[in-house]
């Protein structure tokens, strides 16, 4: 059996992405059937190791099985990185020649970021050194060939670039050619750019953002923003059930403000539920882009139940059952709603559209984090939870 080969993954600077592309080149030569040992120098976080060790835990939970590499012991990370010099060499060379000796064909080794005696000592026995480096440009980086008679091949892998700055992009693309023909190592592709999250409330705003360049990538959009992305060739729109939904939810239990005819007699509930349209709903709030239901599921889901199908609406029934209950003038109800333009446009359809059995309801618009505490603590008569 020949010598393993060593690859180190590398770089002073921290939060480069050394460990998640460690990690990464360890599973993908796992899959392609190598026998693979790996070395997490990283003594206090340890990245690497707590990944493989929540894989196996969570292989060995789901009956699955999937191929792991070995690791030799290191013991007790944070005591070995307060040791002294000597001691962690020592316990470097025993892991190493572990992974030589359990008949491993790549040793994968994890450094740290900055200049530390065990980087150093991993360096040294390197057969391969990969470098990623992030849009901050890397810093001056040896590679220690004490001891070793062969060439180190040395790449340098672009990793977790920030997207929305191009041009120190293209700067640092620039620079890395020019030195990789200087000092002697290979440009190579890292892993995919760097995500970054950006709240932006005001759904205008973001779709604003979203057509200039300033985001690459937002979640969702108004339904009537929907037909400026389709006749925007710069973008793409991605349509797809999900399983968030919009519901009205009715005070029947919680506080004194649940002491009404809607909140205690079904035969009410099931009036208001009449005199809905959600066909109308979603054609005039959503331009018919969503899927009307009545459950917390999407009718196209597999666990929709279709013993209770989405009822008709039928104002007549509506009105019968309200004067069965004995409400003969309007029934006025408090309708909390969240600040957003999508709940405010449902809540004033749907005030328009109960209005015909006789609900008169009082729109409530408060922020969101407001109307959560109020609807735990039963401060609504109907809450519109979108």
């Amino acid at each position: 059996m020949g010598q393993a080969q060593v690859i180190v993954v590398g770089n002073e600077k921290g939060g480069a992405g050394k460990s998640t592309l460690a990690i990464h080149i360890v599973c993908g030569l796992l899959h392609a059937g190598r026998r693979v040992a790996i070395l997490d120098l990283d003594l206090r976080q340890r990245s690497m190791s707590h990944f493989f060790a929540h894989r196996a835990a969570w292989t060995a939970a789901n009956n699955v099985v999937l191929p792991m590499p070995v690791e030799p012991d290191l013991g007790d990370g944070k005591a070995l990185a307060r040791a002294d010099e000597a001691e962690q060499i020592a316990r470097f060379d025993a892991a190493f020649a572990e992974a030589q000796g359990a008949g491993a064909e790549v040793i994968l080794i994890d450094t740290p970021g900055g200049d530390t005696p065990l980087s150093r000592a991993a360096h040294a026995r390197a057969d391969q050194i990969v470098t990623p480096m992030n849009d901050s440009f890397v810093r001056k980086h040896r590679a220690i060939k004490e001891g070793r008679h062969a060439a180190i091949d040395w790449v340098v892998v672009t990793n977790r670039l920030a997207v929305a700055e191009a041009r120190n992009r293209r700067r640092l693309e620039e620079r890395m050619l020019k030195l990789a023909k200087r000092v002697g190592f290979r440009v190579g592709p890292g892993l995919r750019d760097r995500v970054i999250y950006r709240a932006i409330p005001d759904t205008t705003v973001r779709l604003a953002n979203l057509r200039s360049g300033g985001i690459d990538l937002t979640e969702r959009i108004l339904a009537t923003d929907i037909p400026t992305v389709r006749a925007d060739p710069k973008l793409k729109l991605a349509n797809s059930v999900s399983l968030a939904w919009f519901g009205l939810m009715i005070n029947q239990e919680n506080g004194p403000k649940s002491n009404n005819p809607l909140g205690k007699d079904p035969r009410v509930r099931r009036a208001f539920e009449l005199a809905l349209d959600r066909d109308a709903i979603n054609q005039v709030v959503f331009n018919g882009e969503f899927v009307p239901g009545n459950q917390w599921v999407s009718p196209q889901s597999p666990y929709y139940q279709k013993d209770f199908p989405i009822p008709k609406r039928d104002i007549a029934k509506a009105k019968a059952l309200m004067k069965e209950a004995g409400i003969t003038g309007k029934l006025t109800l408090d309708y909390m709603v969240n600040n957003a333009p999508e709940s405010r446009a449902i809540a004033e359809v749907v005030q328009s559209l109960v209005a015909e059995a006789g609900f008169d309801l009082k729109l409530r618009v408060v922020e969101v984090a407001t109307a959560l505490k109020a609807g735990e603590d039963g401060d609504f008569q109907i809450y519109a939870l979108t």
